[in-house]
């Protein structure tokens, strides 16, 4: 991994807004975390906050102050929310009740610095919530295009857990959602340990190389089989599972494009390929397609979609 080739800047897009299904995540999500935290906040610090999207939600549930540090922050700031476009300081200016890092842990070539950082802006009787993907689920079921080059670390309960605790995080519990696909840990600066199971799974070594070679084998096969059937292949999500699963193709010349619902993206390019981003107006009346969906979680969502611009599919998932 070298730091120096990906830019957390103002250029960095991530942002999944575009999508009702995960607007309605982010909204339950906030409801569920506030509601996990004893005593009501006063102020909040999301750390890796992006362009302040969970911010705005929890902004609907809780008055307290909330305040959030990205460098790839843009500059237009929800309403009630203070972004700081730049990474957070070693040296806290203030401390919070309520610490968060969502989706950024799996970022931090250092993740016990990154933690242990966090815990000098946590008050000492408040909850640091850090959610990552779950590895887990990624080994468990050989789900190869979710190995990101951006994701430096992965994490289980097991390791979340041991990492938590050298940063003197001892009170650990661990919830598992969005179709297991994220994991997040609730921690208090307590003495107390955690009663939650830490034991992972027997993976043999070779699993996730021999997935890879299943992926090789199912879409050399799979692809003829709709060109065969003259379709016209389209992949549906242009993030990062996209540019591992256009990496690993036998052959990415056979997809004609990708969709996605986020018009920053549109014209854009999937990293190290010809195969541009289009919205989904861009199949509006077709018949002849087949659409490969990145994330299964939007299936129902992308299939609303395709039915508004009067286009049908042949719809083959990604993995679960």
């Amino acid at each position: 991994y070298d730091e120096a080739s990906v830019a957390y800047n103002e250029t960095y897009e991530a942002t999944q807004i575009h999508s009702p299904q995960f607007r309605s995540y982010l909204e339950s999500t906030a409801l569920a975390w506030l509601d996990r935290i004893d005593t009501p906040p006063v102020n909040i610090l999301e750390v890796g906050c992006g362009q302040g999207e969970f911010l705005e939600a929890l902004s609907k549930h809780t008055s307290a102050n909330l305040v959030g540090y990205d460098p790839a922050f843009r500059g237009i700031a929800p309403k009630k929310v203070k972004i700081i476009s730049e990474k957070l300081p070693d040296h806290p200016t203030e401390q919070f009740d309520v610490v968060i890092n969502r989706m950024t842990l799996e970022h931090i070539p250092a993740p016990r610095s990154f933690i242990t950082s966090m815990t000098r802006w946590l008050a000492p009787d408040g909850t640091l919530i850090t959610q990552v993907p779950n590895a887990a689920k990624m080994i468990q079921n050989g789900l190869i295009c979710d190995l990101y080059y951006e994701h430096v670390n992965y994490f289980t309960i097991r390791s979340l857990n041991e990492l938590l605790r050298f940063a003197e995080l001892a009170n650990n519990d661990f919830d598992i959602g969005f179709d297991e696909q994220h994991l997040t840990a609730f921690s208090r600066k307590s003495a107390c340990l955690s009663t939650t199971a830490s034991t992972d799974p027997v993976w043999k070594p070779d699993y996730l190389a021999a997935a890879q070679q299943e992926f090789l084998n199912y879409w050399r096969v799979e692809l003829e089989r709709l060109r065969a059937a003259g379709r016209s292949i389209w992949i549906w999500g242009t993030g990062s599972r996209a540019t591992t699963f256009m990496s690993l193709l036998p052959n990415s010349d056979l997809i004609d494009g990708a969709i996605d619902i986020n018009p920053i993206r549109e014209g854009s390019y999937i990293l190290g390929t010809g195969c541009m981003t289009h919205l989904p107006s861009r199949l509006r009346g077709r018949s002849d397609l087949a659409v490969i969906i990145m994330n299964p979680i939007y299936a129902n969502e992308i299939k609303r979609e395709l039915t508004i611009n009067s286009a049908s599919a042949e719809i083959v998932l990604l993995g679960i």
